[in-house]
């Protein structure tokens, strides 16, 4: 399954034990945005769809991966703080390859 971790660098920091993790702030998300072409569709969250936020993912999305990163793109920190009448825009996010990273030197 594909998820945001796939897009990743590995981070230029160690921790205490000397370990390099992925790096979340090297994906370029907002650029998932400016390069959507058209008008995306997008969806209205009820309060049945929030106890199983994956369905809905799937009968939107026809897929099963990549919920994590048009969360991300739509500003969604995490899925906790959705709430019923809320809305998520259907970005492309299966192109994030083509311009997945920051420069953050």
């Amino acid at each position: 399954m594909v998820s945001r971790y796939d897009y990743m660098r590995t981070s230029n920091v160690e921790d205490i034990d000397g370990e390099q993790y992925p790096d979340p702030l090297t994906i370029d998300y907002q650029s998932v945005v400016e390069n959507t072409t058209g008008v995306p569709r997008s969806f209205t969250l009820s309060l049945p769809d929030l106890k199983k936020l994956w369905v809905k993912h799937y009968k939107e999305t026809n897929r099963t991966e990549m919920d994590d990163v048009l969360y991300s793109v739509n500003g969604i920190e995490h899925v906790g703080v959705l709430e019923p009448e809320d809305t998520i825009t259907l970005y492309d996010v299966y192109n994030v390859r083509q311009f997945a990273f920051k420069d953050l030197t």
